[in-house]
């Protein structure tokens, strides 16, 4: 397979990944009801938007070598960038409230749940761990997905055919891109430094435009960025890897997530459960924050 094409196909697979992360588990209104109405259009759009912010996560990952190289900062890093792209480039929800929504979404949830654990760590589970570690993440993430989504009971509560629906739609992204990510994932770079800036400049022409009506806090957070690019230690790009095969046993385990996703919105609605979401989003903001402060510092000083 042309170097090209696995790329182009890994690239897909981390679009796919981060947008049901990002959209269809968080259970954000807009893309839901596009998925539920079956508008093509939308979710074309939405999926553009992600794809923008997959290839910032490609430059970034490829300043430190690649995804297979890239150490624990490297993806901290990274994900900050894609973070700060989604919620400040592609859409203005960084300006909500600065500095505090610097922070929120773009670190709380894009860090920790779209890339640490939907881009970088399930794949590598379901490629390398044992067949029950993987299965086990599988169906941790139906839980996560099942229990986050009581978090829009203070304004609606889905019933458990309307959830199910849901899930029977939006899966299909999370495992298409699980499956390219497990496979593919290693062909997810950028090694030439002329694309990367090509990919910068569209990105900074996009942050000035969605920035402008704030410009004070624009600079703020694109004073942040810079730092952030900085701190991801450089590493020559040390090449591809040749796809992961995957046995047919773990191609079925993705589908534990929409499963275990059911059961547990099931189990929430006949238990009166609810996510404590204030509390939920602090921590996670916090954990966030800190690990991308350790990370600049690991960064600054580790070289």
């Amino acid at each position: 397979m042309r170097p090209a094409v696995r790329f182009t196909l890994a690239w897909a697979a981390a679009t796919f990944t981060t947008l049901f992360y990002s959209e269809f588990l968080f259970w954000n209104e807009g893309p839901v009801a596009a998925l539920a109405a079956g508008d093509g259009a939308a979710i074309a759009l939405y999926l553009a938007f992600y794809a923008l912010g997959a290839l910032a996560l490609a430059a970034a990952l490829s300043r430190a070598g690649g995804i297979g190289v890239a150490g624990w900062p490297a993806w901290i890093l990274a994900g900050a960038i894609y973070g700060w792209v989604i919620e400040a480039a592609v859409v203005p929800a960084s300006y909500e409230d600065p500095p505090g929504s610097f922070f929120w979404t773009a670190l709380g949830w894009h860090v920790p749940v779209d890339i640490l654990w939907g881009v970088w760590i399930s794949p590598v589970l379901l490629a390398r761990a044992r067949l029950l570690v993987a299965a086990l993440a599988c169906a941790g993430t139906g839980i996560v997905w099942g229990g986050w989504t009581t978090w829009i009971w203070v304004d609606t509560v889905p019933t458990l055919a309307g959830f199910t629906r849901h899930t029977l739609l939006a899966a299909p992204f999370g495992i298409l891109g699980l499956w390219g990510m497990a496979r593919l994932g290693d062909a997810f770079a950028l090694p030439s430094r002329w694309l990367r800036g090509v990919i910068l400049v569209l990105i900074a022409v996009l942050f000035a435009l969605t920035g402008s009506a704030m410009p004070f806090w624009a600079l703020a957070l694109a004073a942040l960025m810079a730092v952030t690019w900085i701190a991801i230690p450089p590493r020559a790009y040390e090449g591809r890897t040749d796809p992961v095969h995957l046995s047919p046993a773990r191609y079925a385990l993705p589908f534990l997530v929409p499963a275990f996703a059911v059961a547990t919105y099931a189990a929430c609605l006949s238990t009166g459960w609810s996510l404590p979401l204030g509390t939920t989003v602090k921590a996670l903001t916090v954990v966030a924050v800190a690990a991308w402060l350790a990370a600049l510092l690991r960064g600054f000083t580790y070289r």
